[in-house]
């Protein structure tokens, strides 16, 4: 569960103070919240958060600035990464492509040239905006087989 993030120098300008009290004042926040929320920043964001360890148990109440399937999106990429976009695709459906592009925007993944497609890339931006522990939670994720195929509850083929 992820607060939405806020630009440093936005809300600096908001508040009419300067970056470096925009700074301080996340430092401040740091040491008061140091569990089970905590402040988290990027090189241009700030958030507040759930330590990891909380997460599994809170998931159902986040609402945050991704949609469920841009999120279920991620989630394979995550699972998969490098991954091929024609994988992801395949999968997932054309919609997809718009769901890849807006996960590009916010800096969450990266797209490299690949012979006829691109290879996804989990970016520095993911690991800060949902923790380092991010990518073994989702590979840890509860699965069923049906019919031999490995799916997710929601009930994505995690096939490769």
């Amino acid at each position: 569960m992820v607060g939405k993030p806020v630009r440093k120098d936005e809300l600096a300008d908001i508040l009419q103070v300067s970056l470096i009290h925009i700074e301080g004042a996340i430092r401040k926040l740091k040491e008061k919240y140091k569990g089970p929320m905590i402040v988290r920043e990027t090189s241009d964001t700030v958030f507040m958060t759930v330590e990891d360890e909380y997460m599994n148990q809170l998931w159902y109440l986040g609402k945050g600035e991704l949609s469920a399937g841009e999120l279920k999106t991620l989630a394979m990429v995550a699972y998969y990464a490098p991954v091929k976009q024609s994988d992801i695709v395949r999968t997932r459906g054309n919609r997809a492509y718009e769901q890849l592009s807006h996960l590009e925007e916010m800096g969450l993944l990266r797209r490299e040239k690949y012979a006829n497609t691109k290879l996804l890339k989990l970016s520095k931006k993911f690991y800060e905006y949902f923790g380092d522990e991010a990518v073994n939670r989702i590979r840890r994720a509860p699965t069923i087989k049906i019919n031999g195929i490995s799916r997710t509850k929601t009930g994505e083929n995690l096939k490769k």
